[in-house]
């Protein structure tokens, strides 16, 4: 996805508005259920001082595991952004970087005309997948006895509190008894 910067510096210090479609694939994102999405990219961008300023929201529509009963699922990934990209100049330049740290900081970067936000993009959304994904919150997940998922039905395993430290214990216990 890229924006053409002397477009935005004609009408300096306006915030333009753009709205993109861009495959998952394109940004390079290689995920299970990730293979036929697409994400909507919606933001304003505006050339202020030497720097484009972008803000906006991306939004993607996914299907995935649940972690608890393994059952397919589909769920929704939305993230705010607003950033600041300033010219890279120089031999810098030349390198292609998309970030330059400084004390503490990373600056984004863009090199000539072109504000390419594919890396962007890709990084905002690898970090915005959940660790877990449900498919209900109150998902009661499989039994670790007999396999069933307790949220279509019950499972008919007998429950025992027993701490797991204690099971040799308890096997003992009972073999003693059988003798």
């Amino acid at each position: 996805m890229k924006i053409f910067v002397p477009d935005l510096e004609k009408h300096e210090g306006e915030f333009i508005p753009f709205i993109r479609q861009v495959s998952l694939a394109s940004l390079g994102v290689d995920l299970p259920g990730c293979d036929q999405s697409c994400m909507t990219v919606t933001f304003h961008a505006s050339y202020v001082a030497g720097r484009v300023l972008v803000r906006g929201q991306w939004q993607v529509e996914l299907t995935g595991e649940c972690s608890r009963c393994l059952a397919q699922t589909a769920f929704s990934l939305t993230e705010q952004f607003t950033e600041e990209f300033i010219p890279l100049r120089g031999a810098a330049a030349e390198g292609g970087e998309n970030t330059v740290a400084s004390e503490g900081e990373e600056t984004l970067v863009y090199a000539g005309e072109v504000l390419d936000l594919k890396e962007y993009l890709r990084q905002s959304f690898l970090m915005a997948q959940p660790l877990k994904i449900l498919c209900r919150e109150d998902c009661r997940g499989l039994c670790p006895g007999c396999g069933v998922d307790r949220n279509r039905e019950e499972c008919r395993c007998r429950e025992e509190a027993i701490d797991p430290r204690l099971r040799v214990l308890m096997a003992l216990k009972d073999k003693k008894q059988l003798q």
